[in-house]
């Protein structure tokens, strides 16, 4: 099995290790927590916190390489102009790999700062930024999933529906009230279904037609 084939299967490789960060960190306190509950959990998740942070900041190359396997991929038939949806993929992956790197850094400052008794109003105003750094790595998946949506809209078969699907999942991870929970579930299915569609391909250097 050649290189090419194997590498879209990073998707996967960096959901496993996103989903394995979070759940190493565990129930972590939210942005509303008081500082002695904050400091506390942090004093006696030390190991587990500095874990969460390394298997995280693993993620973020992978979903970078996603991202930029996805965009190539399609990049020759963007058209004559700039191909405007595929820079668009890369782009929002790379800004899903920042926010996973700055999540990563918070977890491990206020992980770091429990271990050496930072006051608790510190720990808890890193704690909040820890909470809210998930806006980075959403929005970035957000922004991945439109540009998925430009470039696979117009192809035929699995590669359409995909098309149509990251189309309403990048809208609605943007959408207050849980429905941007939901997408981002639900993109986890999306992510899996093109990385072992691109994976199975046997023609590597041909692209679907697209609809006329």
């Amino acid at each position: 099995m050649s290189v090419r084939r194997v590498l879209p299967l990073s998707g996967v490789v960096f959901l496993v290790l996103a989903i394995a960060g979070f759940m190493i960190a565990g129930d972590t306190p939210r942005s509303d927590a008081s500082a002695e509950k904050v400091a506390a959990f942090y004093a006696d998740n030390y190991s587990t916190g500095i874990a969460a942070s390394y298997v995280l900041a693993w993620a973020a190359p992978f979903v970078v390489l996603f991202g930029v396997v996805v965009g190539t991929r399609f990049w020759r038939t963007a058209g004559e102009g700039i191909p405007v949806f595929p820079i668009v993929v890369i782009s929002g992956a790379v800004i899903s790999g920042a926010g996973f790197l700055a999540a990563s850094a918070l977890h491990f400052a206020v992980s770091e700062g429990a271990k050496h008794s930072y006051s608790a109003e510190t720990l808890q105003g890193l704690s909040g930024l820890d909470q809210d750094a998930q806006v980075i790595f959403t929005g970035g998946l957000g922004i991945l999933l439109l540009g998925a949506a430009g470039v696979l809209t117009h192809r035929e078969g699995l590669y359409r529906w995909l098309g149509w699907t990251a189309l309403v999942l990048g809208v609605g991870i943007y959408v207050p009230f849980g429905v941007g929970l939901i997408a981002v579930a639900l993109t986890v299915i999306w992510v899996v279904t093109l990385s072992i569609t691109l994976a199975v391909r046997e023609q590597t250097t041909q692209i679907e037609p697209t609809v006329t």
